[in-house]
């Protein structure tokens, strides 16, 4: 049987993982940054504007998979000179 910390644990992973992202974004100099839930994930919204999603069969699994999706946005799709 597992404990209820390691229960909770990929939980409060998820929950650092959206927080670091919205505080990375942030730093960015973006503003009204938010994490909401979607249909199977997560989705990372700017001034109420779907920028990514990240899904996966658990809350880590998607935070993960917002994490990559994110960092593929803005590092890939970044206007370059």
């Amino acid at each position: 049987m597992m404990s209820t910390t390691q229960s909770l644990e990929p939980i409060m992973r998820a929950a650092v993982n959206t927080a670091q992202l919205v505080e990375a974004v942030e730093d960015m100099g973006f503003d009204d940054v938010d994490v909401r839930p979607v249909c199977g994930g997560f989705g990372l919204f700017i001034a109420d504007a779907r920028i990514a999603v990240g899904q996966g069969d658990t809350l880590l699994e998607a935070s993960e998979d917002l994490l990559d999706r994110a960092a593929s946005v803005f590092y890939f799709d970044a206007i370059t000179d």
